[in-house]
């Protein structure tokens, strides 16, 4: 540990290892609601100066810490891509009314940001998105731009047969990775949402009823509330976030939550293939949402 002189106990443990020893204590003492004391439900996050501005739901409306109602405006960057300083400021000057960046980081596959031991992620993966999410921070001005952390995981998310959705110990190992990301960013100002899986992918889910995509969201949102309280958890309907399968029985306990879907096509109202059937002007009817 470093010198703890004028330090309180839990600012002189790093992310990383208060992460370990919350694992420690719900493995000793129970999760919450499952186990025998409240040692399992301590909230161990970095200590910071300040406590950073966060958006909030407020049922059908975002509104900030000033309670002034926000509309999110912008645009999904693929973390791989960069987004350096040059680009920020050509963000900025071409797109001047963005508010949001979703920042597609958390790339959750073999080889890649997911590693085999606690708290399975890649630390550099956090580092690119700290750097990012800094980089977005130093061009913030009198309009507050945030950054969506987003998951995307293929495999996971339903294209390998054994996925988030079939398996305990991945979805168990799922949930300690947001749990850990989350506390690693709890104390930074712009992160507007964590938004937990990009389009799930299991067909076997893409039905108007969401009772087990909702099962899944609310046990990884669960797990980011032991550390976070504040940031809103961001979800969307199974399969690949399609619009028309949003509904109530997506609703999670959780109420500062984000919900979203894709709506790149009305396809459900086309009667041929998209590919025929998508022209300037070509559809004529509306989806209700």
């Amino acid at each position: 540990l470093p010198d703890t002189t004028g330090l309180q106990p839990m600012e002189a443990v790093s992310a990383h290892h208060q992460h370990l020893l919350r694992q420690c204590l719900i493995a000793r003492c129970g999760t919450a609601g499952s186990g025998p004391g409240p040692l399992a439900q301590l909230s161990l996050v970095p200590a910071t100066s300040s406590t950073p501005d966060r958006l909030r739901a407020d049922g059908a409306n975002l509104i900030d810490s000033s309670g002034t109602r926000v509309q999110l405006n912008g645009v999904n960057v693929w973390a791989d891509y960069g987004f350096e300083d040059t680009e920020v400021v050509s963000l900025f000057s071409h797109l001047p009314s963005v508010n949001v960046v979703r920042l597609v980081s958390l790339y959750w596959e073999d080889s890649s940001c997911k590693t085999a031991q606690s708290p399975f992620v890649d630390e550099a993966c956090l580092t690119k998105i700290q750097s990012q999410l800094t980089n977005l921070n130093a061009h913030n001005g009198t309009s507050k731009v945030w950054m969506f952390i987003t998951a995307r995981a293929p495999g996971p998310a339903g294209d390998d047969a054994d996925n988030l959705f079939g398996d305990h110990t991945m979805l168990e190992h799922f949930k300690t990775m947001w749990s850990y990301v989350a506390m690693r960013f709890a104390g930074f100002e712009g992160v507007g949402g964590l938004e937990i899986l990009s389009e799930p992918r299991d067909k076997g889910l893409a039905t108007e009823d969401q009772t087990r995509t909702a099962a899944f969201y609310g046990g990884v949102c669960d797990a980011i509330r032991r550390v976070d309280s504040a940031t809103p958890c961001v979800i969307g309907p199974a399969a690949f976030y399609k619009v028309w399968n949003m509904g109530p029985t997506l609703l999670i306990p959780d109420n500062n939550t984000i919900y979203t879907f894709d709506f790149f096509l009305p396809e459900v109202r086309l009667p041929i293939p998209l590919a025929v059937a998508w022209t300037p002007g070509g559809v004529d009817s509306e989806v209700v949402c």
